[in-house]
């Protein structure tokens, strides 16, 4: 400044100085400088002014700007009459306007023509009340295309409370909108596969909460629909043990990110009516590896288990019946490949205090009367557990127990006596071998 030659000479100065507390600040310095016609300084001064707060607040609006630059939003600014003063490089990327297209210009270059103008005029009130107003909404960009935006709209106020202008945010919702729309149609699908299908189908959140339920699963919770389930868990349904069951098992499933498949799991109608199912439930995630819940088949297999158990029970009456022949019958046997004709039993088997006749009338006479029926001399032993329990015994190693109507447990059949037509309707294959059957 002194080696100026500038008659009069005057600069401002902006200054960052450190406070002894070792606050920030900043000072305005002005220097003034008259010199004479030879250039000689005829006098110098200057004037220092605090302008830390306004500073600051440059620094601040500095950042504001910069985020509203780098927002993936369209951002835009107008003033009190709408009239857009401010954009961002989001807004000509989602809407196709350049600054210079939409500067000047107001928010109604975006209007898509879907939107009635009483919603319009609505919106425009709650702005100037000093409302935000957010929501979802459709607009058009300069080449046509319609952009469902979620958009937050708020009026701008100074220090005093007047009204300076309007900011509005939109945020480019297409790709959702194009997600939700193929997930409905999923859905749909899956709705359409579950109610009429026969089995058991539903999907679940991680929560154990229903979000697709099948006509099947309905039935088994007593609900009229599927709908009826939707939001709701299996505690809503069943008892506390059975719904604290399989709310356990699925978090693991959850949990692991592993199937389970073809499980047994027991279940109950709301009257108490016990049944049984064939399970596989499978983790379900979206299409970035989202863990969103469970899918479930279920398949009602309440009839193949009783058939199962109705089995083995046969299966043990009639092992039961052999057993019942006597040691010394089984020692002539062995010997002879042959039992001898008449009362074969084993007293211990029977409870005390049965009478002789009473076990004769079980094992011997013409109810079960071993008559010199070839066995073989091979020991008999439990044949493939696939056969029926009927054929497992009977067909042990050749074994053929004749019956005065000659007949044998390989044409046994449950309720009927060997060899003819009499029905005995309730009664296993060994209850009926031990009843008394007269020729």
């Amino acid at each position: 400044a002194l080696n100026s030659t500038d008659q009069h000479y005057s600069r401002d100065l902006v200054h960052r100085i450190q406070y002894a507390d070792g606050g920030v600040g900043y000072i305005s310095v002005s220097i003034n400088i008259d010199r004479d016609e030879q250039g000689r300084i005829l006098r110098y001064y200057g004037a220092n002014q605090d302008i830390t707060q306004n500073k600051q607040a440059e620094i601040e609006l500095a950042k504001f700007k910069l985020g509203l630059d780098r927002s993936t939003a369209a951002i835009f600014i107008t003033d009190p009459e709408g009239i857009i003063t401010y954009i961002n490089p989001a807004f000509e990327k989602i809407y196709g306007f350049t600054r210079v297209e939409a500067l000047g210009h107001t928010p109604r270059i975006l209007k898509s023509g879907l939107i009635p103008q009483e919603q319009y005029q609505q919106f425009w009130q709650a702005l100037l009340a000093g409302q935000t107003v957010a929501g979802e909404i459709v607009n058009k960009a300069k080449d046509g295309r319609l952009v469902p935006v979620e958009g937050s709209n708020s009026s701008i106020l100074d220090e005093k409370g007047n009204l300076i202008g309007f900011l509005a945010l939109h945020t480019d919702i297409t790709r959702r909108k194009e997600v939700e729309q193929e997930l409905a149609h999923s859905a749909q699908l899956l709705n359409t596969i579950a109610n009429t299908s026969r089995d058991l189908i539903y999907v679940k959140n991680t929560k154990g909460e229903f979000q697709i339920a099948s006509q099947a699963v309905a039935r088994l919770v007593g609900a009229k629909t599927g709908d009826e389930l939707i939001g709701k868990s299996d505690f809503d349904f069943f008892p506390y043990e059975l719904a604290n069951k399989y709310y356990t098992d699925e978090q693991n499933i959850i949990q692991a990110g592993e199937p389970l498949i073809d499980i047994e799991e027991a279940s109950v109608y709301p009257d108490g009516t016990p049944v049984w199912l064939l399970t596989t439930k499978i983790p379900y995630r979206a299409a970035d590896g989202t863990l969103l819940g469970l899918v479930g088949i279920g398949r009602d297999i309440t009839e193949r288990k009783r058939a199962e158990q109705q089995m083995e029970e046969t299966l043990r009456e009639t092992e039961r019946l052999y057993a019942a022949v006597s040691a010394e019958g089984w020692k002539t046997f062995r010997q002879s490949g042959r039992l001898p004709e008449g009362y074969l039993y084993d007293g211990n088997l029977w409870q005390p205090g049965q009478t002789a006749e009473s076990r004769r009338s079980v094992i011997g006479g013409s109810g079960f009367r071993a008559s010199g029926a070839g066995f073989g001399k091979r020991p008999l032993v439990r044949a493939n557990a696939g056969r029926s329990p009927a054929s497992r015994i009977a067909s042990a190693r050749g074994a053929n127990f004749a019956t005065p109507h000659a007949g044998n447990l390989r044409n046994a059949r449950p309720g009927a006596c060997f060899g003819c037509a009499s029905q005995h309707a309730g009664e296993s294959n060994a209850l009926w071998l031990r009843r008394v059957h007269p020729d």
